[in-house]
């Protein structure tokens, strides 16, 4: 299957042009399914509720999830991207995905970074992000949940073998974790981060870009550059995420010993 990431700076605040832009990336991308970054239709720095009043939609009942629905059928170009959700009168960092049938699901981040904290929901449940689509399976996690590797062990015992990742990142580890974690768990990772800078007030923060594509294996399939806006498409065979062998003696879930130990304090893991 051809599979991408699309990495911009979307415009801060304005859900209409954002739109327009991901849904012109669909009309041309050419691919069996396009990634987004997190948050792509509002961007990231959120100075009060009263901007993700504006700029959050739900799912299905928005214009917008009508719009991009529509487009996906068209182009036969299944979608992931970040938003800013409104279900049952909160706020969640969401990923929508939505394929060419028309089956459509929003997964919301578990791990809530920095001051999204103030804003958001957590999510729940790493459950809604998993989908199989012509006959592979995908998971979706959202930036900072890169941070936990216990997140993407479960999406691998769910036997996902593609690993989706919309991200804002800023801190300077997620890209490199994101090889570790396709290695660890034998599946393919693609992150699709964002570029550019955002201020407010005193928040001043600068995105990294460098979206990637890794293999099972490690090796990096595609990356983009730090600062500029890519498109980029790659081919690649997800069953290939179905070989869990690092050795032939060795095979990473049958080698998995569950071990209990105990903190001073008494905690028991």
């Amino acid at each position: 299957m051809r599979i991408g990431f699309f990495q911009f700076s979307p415009f801060h605040g304005n859900k209409e042009k954002n739109i327009e832009i991901i849904i012109n990336i669909l009309k041309r991308g050419k691919a069996d399914l396009i990634v987004f970054p997190e948050l792509a239709t509002s961007g990231y720095l959120i100075p009060d509720k009263n901007f993700l009043r504006k700029n959050a939609f739900k799912v299905p009942d928005s214009k917008e999830f009508e719009m991009l629905l529509k487009v996906v059928k068209k182009e036969k170009t299944g979608i992931v991207l970040g938003f800013p959700e409104l279900k049952d009168g909160k706020f969640f960092n969401s990923a929508l995905f939505i394929l060419p049938d028309g089956k459509f699901g929003v997964y919301r981040k578990i791990h809530l970074f920095y001051k999204e904290k103030k804003f958001f929901k957590s999510g729940k449940n790493p459950d809604e992000g998993i989908f199989t689509y012509i006959g592979f399976k995908f998971g979706i996690i959202i930036c900072f949940d890169w941070l936990f590797p216990e997140h993407l062990r479960y999406l691998a015992y769910k036997g996902i073998q593609v690993v989706l990742h919309p991200s804002n990142l800023i801190l300077p580890w997620g890209q490199r974790a994101m090889i570790i974690r396709a290695i660890e768990n034998r599946v393919f990772t693609l992150t699709a981060n964002r570029v550019g800078e955002e201020k407010y007030r005193n928040e001043h923060l600068k995105f990294t870009g460098k979206s990637q594509l890794v293999s099972p294996d490690g090796r990096i399939l595609m990356r983009a550059n730090s600062g500029s806006e890519v498109l980029r498409i790659k081919e690649i065979n997800p069953a290939e995420a179905n070989r869990k062998l690092i050795t032939p003696y060795n095979d990473i879930f049958e080698d998995l010993k569950t071990v209990q130990f105990k903190y001073s304090e008494g905690k028991t893991y």
